[in-house]
């Protein structure tokens, strides 16, 4: 399932990218970011899927 991830200063947010509805999963920013492999910058919204791979970059 792909994700829409959104970061924030603490948090990262999510939705399922199939939908466009609220952000409605919570992630702690810092666990994500080591699922992932790098940092993250505060207003970056990435895809990803549930293993945490990053797909494409949405913005920078």
């Amino acid at each position: 399932m792909k994700l829409i991830v959104r970061v924030q200063k603490h948090l990262v947010v999510a939705h399922r990218a199939c939908d466009g509805g609220d952000w409605v999963f919570t992630l702690c920013r810092r666990g994500f970011e080591e699922a992932v492999g790098r940092r993250l910058k505060t207003g970056e919204t990435v895809v990803a899927d549930l293993s945490a791979t990053i797909l494409e970059q949405e913005n920078q």
